[in-house]
């Protein structure tokens, strides 16, 4: 069996590679993917800095470059600090991500699509009038009633805007940070945790069209997209047809039948 990857998925952080000379290499060693930063700390550069690193991949990939951003994830104040820049109040840093965006869809061409990770209620708020999708940020303990409020805080700004669900882990499997916090897939699967996938691909797709329906009960014809992690910290897309030669712990489209990797972006609508 062949697969190819439909997406790569950079992290920021200090302890992993740069987001865009990552996605550079990646450009160039796959001429078809498609290239995320995932997600980008708003506070880390300037809107200047952004602006320039974007257009360079946008130049080098021939328009594949999606412009993944947030405000930084808790405890990254530290490594802003390390950069020498301010890392500042929580609506300070809801404007930085603002300026930071408009200043790519004015400057950068072809413009990037914009997905915003957002997590807390000013931050949803917002996510949906500045980004093409919102990423709805969860903790690994978040129930059915969690993504419920969540969804209904962004459709109260944008009721028409894009969601994504990234998903923690599939079947027992979790990624190695959240095993460090003592988290387990069965534990975490047992109290209905609505970021772990199930390891059948058929009990997947089930709980793609339960979340979809959640989110059409707060407006609802846009897609959701479940999205799981890597486990080094990337995330990519694996594409691959035919529900009987998956091999469980594999995720399902539940709008062509096609599968994607535990470790890939899987789109539900």
């Amino acid at each position: 069996m062949t697969v190819t990857f439909a997406s790569v998925l950079v992290p920021d952080t200090l302890w992993t590679v740069s987001p865009f000379p990552a996605l550079a290499a990646a450009a160039v060693a796959a001429p078809r993917i498609r290239l995320r930063t995932w997600v980008l700390a708003a506070p880390m550069r300037s809107p200047a800095a952004v602006v320039r690193e974007a257009k360079a991949l946008q130049q080098l990939s021939d328009g594949r470059f999606e412009l993944g951003i947030g405000t930084g994830r808790p405890g990254a104040d530290d490594e802003a600090a390390r950069l020498g820049m301010p890392w500042g109040s929580a609506s300070e840093r809801i404007a930085q991500l603002e300026t930071v965006v408009t200043a790519v869809r004015e400057e950068v061409e072809p413009r990037p699509p914009v997905v915003m990770a957002a997590s807390g209620a000013r931050s949803l708020a917002v996510a949906g009038r500045v980004a093409d999708r919102v990423a709805v940020a969860l903790s690994a303990e978040a129930s059915p009633a969690d993504l419920e409020a969540a969804v209904s805080r962004v459709r109260e700004s944008a009721p028409d805007v894009s969601l994504s669900l990234q998903a923690f882990g599939v079947g027992d499997r979790v990624p190695e940070y959240l095993a460090r916090q003592g988290y387990s897939g069965s534990a975490l699967r047992e109290a209905g945790s609505v970021v772990m996938l199930p390891g059948d691909p058929a009990a997947i797709a089930d709980q793609a069209r339960e979340q979809r329906r959640v989110v059409r009960r707060r407006r609802g014809r846009r897609p959701v997209r479940l999205r799981s992690r890597g486990r080094a910290g990337l995330t990519t897309g694996v594409g691959v047809r035919g529900a009987q030669r998956i091999s469980a712990g594999w995720a399902v489209d539940s709008r062509t039948d096609s599968h994607r990797s535990p470790s890939g972006a899987t789109w539900f609508r």
